[in-house]
């Protein structure tokens, strides 16, 4: 499960809810020590917390424990279905759904309607806009202040929500809409950098990368190399780290079309450089044949 400092979300909740410190802290505690909280000088009581959240509105237990997480916190089960997924291995997915169906078939949850709803989503490879509408219905049923790519940062989403909120953006930038699918990704992008511990999760990875994705083939490539290192600091520290190659790999391709279009060869020098890199990465995490395969192909016809 993610866990959040309280400074964080006081500080972001207090934001967006447009209390000033004054105003929120009049009748709990002073502003200095409001700002102390922010600032993580002093840690906030459990009674302040309740209070301050209380005021702006918010329901403690949720804003700390992510909705419905008895289900689904195995995150070899998400790594499981997420690499049929990112294989493409669609007849084995069905086949898994299907299994997964008949063992959650008395478990009633929407976690659970959920997730099952999602990879129906993907099975079908269904991007059109009453497939987004439908994906945000299915957000909504456990985020109903979700709209239209609008959500608070300040509360904290269990994995299949994060996933949802990911394939919402993957499917407006599908649809044409680049820049809603980056002003989703940019608010994933600040939810994820105030979270003190969840940087393990294989979701946060998915959403690095095709936000990376999404700015890169719009051109915004120093922005797309910036989002791909601070994905590598990541994954360095995690369990992820077998698809380190994938944002290497990722820059060396940024840097290319930055050589393509400028001819300054000092591009073409760090797109070689970083090629060479995913490619040894990948071989040294075993990676799959076909995408060694891939990035040799891609080597060899852009340096050679």
């Amino acid at each position: 499960m993610s866990v959040y400092k309280k400074s964080e979300l006081l500080k972001n909740h207090r934001v967006e809810k447009g209390f000033s410190r004054e105003k929120l802290s009049e009748g709990i505690c002073d502003s200095t020590t409001l700002k102390r909280y922010e600032n993580e000088g002093m840690i906030p009581s459990d009674d302040n917390y309740r209070m301050l959240q209380e005021k702006m509105g918010g329901r403690p237990e949720q804003i700390i424990m992510s909705y419905d997480l008895g289900l689904f916190v195995d995150e070899d089960r998400y790594q499981e279905y997420e690499v049929l997924i990112t294989d493409h291995k669609y007849d084995e997915l069905q086949m898994k759904m299907q299994i997964l169906k008949e063992g959650l078939k008395k478990t009633e949850s929407i976690e659970k309607e959920q997730f099952l709803g999602r990879l129906e989503f993907i099975l079908n490879e269904d991007y059109s806009e009453e497939s987004l509408k439908k994906r945000e219905e299915l957000l909504k049923k456990s985020v109903p202040d979700y709209d239209r790519g609008e959500f608070s940062i300040t509360r904290l989403y269990n994995d299949t929500e994060l996933y949802l909120l990911n394939d919402i953006a993957v499917t407006y930038d599908k649809m044409g809409d680049s820049e809603k699918a980056i002003e989703v990704f940019r608010k994933l992008y600040t939810y994820i950098d105030q979270a003190e511990d969840n940087k393990d999760s294989l979701v946060v990875v998915k959403i690095l990368f095709n936000f990376a994705n999404v700015l890169g083939v719009n051109e915004r490539y120093e922005e797309s190399i910036e989002i791909c290192r601070k994905s590598i600091s990541l994954i360095k520290k995690n369990s992820c780290q077998e698809m380190m190659y994938t944002f290497v790999f990722n820059i060396g391709w940024l840097y290319s079309q930055m050589w393509k279009s400028s001819k300054n060869n000092e591009y073409k020098e760090k797109a070689e450089e970083y090629v060479e890199l995913s490619l040894e990465l990948a071989r040294y995490f075993n990676e799959s044949a076909q995408n060694i395969s891939l990035i040799e192909a891609y080597r060899k016809e852009q340096f050679s």
